[in-house]
């Protein structure tokens, strides 16, 4: 696996801090990554990121790595689509820092709003944290997953981190074999030739073959309380997931948009992408 080939830091005016700028520098060292820092100002505002920025491409210039700042004004969203219509592969790190009143608020529905705008990867940093020891990606145990899963990897293995596979078997609500047999079988998952036992399988072999430490998880249960269960107890340093938005139906419409959930609970970087046709482990 290729060190992910660009990175993406955006900054926005009007927050208090940019622990997204320390984490892309960091995260530009590990994967030996170009970088663009993407600054969205307030019209005619002052430039207060700008001391900031200086010292973050003096760092990534001290690394040997390409670095360029883009300045922008307006709307940040519109500006992150600019610049991503230029380096359209890039992971886009984003921060989510505001005041406490609206923050569960504005977290959740920025999130929203990237993943439905964008199908790059999206890592959103909430505060101050070093690179991961422990990632936990939430697997729903089918090809969607398989982008952000590789992601996570490639995280994992650069960080010399841990990596568990999370799957939640939820309560049956249509009546049909393949549900029936995953359900009947939940502890025993990975011994099944179901669809989705086949997909963490190849998630595991990845992994490991990537030389890393890495386990399977199962639970069963409604999905958004067994992944917070476990991303409370299990101390995790980074959590990866899949998007709602990689189903080609209309599925996506009513399944929860599960990173943003994350995002507005915890503190630890979220980190998701959208699954593309023809992702597989070959």
């Amino acid at each position: 696996m290729n060190a992910y080939p660009e990175l993406i830091i955006s900054l926005e005016a009007g927050q208090p801090g940019y622990p997204g700028l320390d984490y892309g520098v960091a995260l530009a060292g590990i994967f030996n990554s170009p970088v663009t820092i993407l600054g969205v100002l307030k019209a005619d505002g002052p430039n207060r990121m700008q001391g900031q920025v200086t010292a973050a491409c003096e760092q990534l210039e001290a690394k040997g790595l390409p670095v360029q700042v883009v300045w922008e004004q307006g709307s940040y969203e519109k500006a992150l689509l600019h610049c991503l219509s230029e380096h359209p592969d890039a992971l886009t790190l984003f921060s989510d820092i505001h005041k406490p009143i609206w923050g569960r608020y504005i977290r959740v529905g920025r999130f929203r709003r990237l993943m439905a705008l964008i199908d790059s990867p999206l890592l959103r940093i909430h505060r101050l944290c070093s690179m991961p020891k422990k990632l936990l990606v939430c697997s729903g145990g089918l090809s969607y997953a398989i982008r952000v899963e590789k992601l996570a990897i490639q995280l994992a293995r650069a960080s010399a981190a841990q990596i568990t596979f999370f799957h939640v078997v939820e309560p049956v609500t249509r009546d049909y074999p393949l549900a029936r047999d995953v359900l009947n079988h939940w502890e025993t998952l990975l011994k099944t030739n179901t669809p989705q036992a086949r997909h963490l399988q190849c998630a595991l072999d990845a992994a490991r073959q990537a030389g890393l430490e890495a386990r399977v998880l199962v639970r069963h249960g409604p999905l958004i309380h067994e992944l917070f269960q476990e991303i409370h107890t299990g101390e995790y340093d980074l959590v990866a997931v899949g998007s709602a938005y990689s189903s080609q139906s209309l599925q996506h419409l009513t399944r929860p948009d599960v990173a943003p959930l994350i995002a507005s609970a915890f503190d630890c970087p979220v980190l998701t992408a959208r699954g593309k046709v023809g992702d597989s482990y070959g």
